[in-house]
C-alpha cells in the first residue's frame, strides 16, 4: 500500500521534471539560432505598394539644395506653431529639497489647450549669467541638477551651479513615441510639440532675465534639446550665446536614411503643419540666428556638414567667431565635461574646430 502511494507521487514529479527539462532544451536551441527572416512583401497587401517601397529603398537619398530661404523665421513659426497658444502665466513655488532652499519650481501654464510645462531654477541670489538646460529623450530637469539618478546628462546642471552660475533645468519630452503622440493631439490646436515647448522657455527664459537682471543668458541644448536649442535661435529674443550639443544637424538627410533603414521611431521629426524638413538646412539655423551659435558634433559629422556650408558660408577660424562647429574628443551625443562649462562660459576660443560667417550675398 506504502509502494502504491509513493509511485503515485514520484510519477508526477517525474513526469514534471522531464517536461521541464524538454521545454528548457527547447528554448535553449532557440537561443543559439538565428532569428528568422522577415520577408518584407509581407508588410504589403498590394503589389504596387511593394513596388514604390523597393523603389524608396534601392534609390539614393536626393540630392537637396542649400540655398537658404529669404523668408524661413516666418516659415518655421508657421510650421511649429509657434505662438499660437497665446503668452503663458508663470507661477513659481519652492522646490522640495533637504538641504537647499533657494531652488525654485516653476509651472508655465498656457489656457487653451490646458497646458502646463515644468522647470526648476537654481540660483545663487546675485549671479549675472543665466544658463537654460535642456535636455534629450530619457532624462528629467531633475537629473540635470543632480537630484536624481545619474544618466547621460551628468548633473551638468548642478556642476553649471557650482560653478557660479544659475541654472534654469526645463523640464522636456523625455519619450519619442509619447512626444509624437503628443504632437499629433497638438497639431488639432494649430501647435506641435517643438512649438510650444520653444515657446515656453523662450517666455520662460525672458521673464527670469527681466526679473532677475541677468547680464548673460546661454542656452544649452543636449541630443533633441539641442534641436529646440537651435529653433530658439531663430524665433527667441536674441541671448549670448546657443550651443547645441551632440544634435543630429543635416536632418534631411538623416531622416531619408533612417527611413530607409527602417529606423523611423519619431515621426515628430516630420509631422508639422507645414512641411519644412525638405525644403530647409542647417543654412538655415545658421544664417538666420539672432543669437551667436556654436555646434558640438563628432570630428565625422562636421566633415560630412562642412562642405554642404561652402555654398552660402565662407570659412574662418574659431576664435572669434559668431557661429562656431566644434570638434567632440569623444561620444557624439554626450556632454564632455569640464570642457562643456569652459566653453559655455568663454564661449569656442582655443577648441579644435573652424567658424563660418555668411557670404556678403546673404547678408545683403
Amino acid at each position: 500500500m506504502r509502494r502504491r502511494l509513493l509511485w503515485i507521487i514520484v510519477m508526477p514529479i517525474f513526469v514534471l521534471i522531464a517536461f521541464g527539462l524538454g521545454s528548457g532544451t527547447q528554448v535553449m536551441l532557440g537561443t543559439f539560432q538565428p532569428p528568422p527572416r522577415v520577408d518584407l512583401a509581407q508588410r504589403f497587401y498590394s503589389a504596387s505598394e511593394r513596388q514604390l517601397w523597393e523603389r524608396f529603398v534601392d534609390d539614393p537619398p536626393p540630392s537637396f539644395e542649400e540655398k537658404v530661404e529669404p523668408n524661413f523665421p516666418e516659415l518655421l513659426r508657421a510650421a511649429l506653431g509657434y505662438g499660437s497658444l497665446g503668452d503663458p502665466a508663470i507661477r513659481s513655488q519652492r522646490y522640495l529639497h533637504p538641504i537647499d532652499n533657494s531652488i525654485r519650481e516653476l509651472r508655465i501654464a498656457f489656457p487653451k489647450p490646458e497646458l502646463t510645462f515644468r522647470a526648476l531654477h537654481w540660483r545663487h541670489g546675485k549671479a549675472d549669467t543665466l544658463v537654460v538646460v535642456l535636455h534629450g529623450f530619457a532624462s528629467t530637469a531633475d537629473k540635470v541638477l543632480g537630484f536624481d539618478k545619474p544618466d547621460y546628462m551628468q548633473f551638468v546642471g548642478g556642476r553649471l551651479f557650482n560653478d557660479g552660475l544659475d541654472v534654469l533645468a526645463f523640464g522636456m519630452p523625455s519619450d519619442p513615441v509619447l512626444a509624437s503622440a503628443m504632437n499629433s493631439r497638438l497639431t488639432w490646436h494649430g501647435t506641435t510639440v517643438e512649438g510650444a515647448w520653444s515657446h515656453a522657455v523662450c517666455e520662460t527664459m525672458g521673464a527670469l532675465r527681466d526679473r532677475h537682471g541677468y547680464k548673460r543668458v546661454i542656452v544649452y541644448g543636449v541630443r533633441e534639446g539641442g534641436r529646440y536649442a537651435d529653433v530658439m535661435s531663430v524665433l527667441c529674443e536674441p541671448v549670448t550665446r546657443v550651443v547645441v550639443d551632440g544634435s543630429v544637424l543635416d536632418r534631411r538627410h538623416a531622416i531619408w536614411r533612417d527611413a530607409q533603414h527602417q529606423q523611423m521611431k519619431q515621426p515628430i521629426l516630420f509631422d508639422q503643419l507645414v512641411p519644412i524638413e525638405g525644403r530647409t538646412s542647417i543654412s538655415d539655423f545658421l544664417a538666420h540666428s539672432r543669437s551667436p551659435k556654436i555646434y558640438l558634433a563628432g570630428s565625422f559629422v562636421l566633415d560630412e556638414i562642412e562642405p554642404r556650408l561652402r555654398e552660402n558660408f565662407e570659412q574662418t577660424h574659431v576664435n572669434g567667431s559668431r557661429y562656431a562647429f566644434v570638434a567632440k574628443k569623444r561620444s557624439r551625443s554626450v556632454p564632455e565635461l569640464p570642457d562643456i562649462l569652459r566653453l559655455l562660459r568663454d564661449g569656442a576660443d582655443g577648441f579644435d574646430g573652424f567658424g563660418v560667417r555668411p557670404k556678403k550675398r546673404l547678408e545683403e
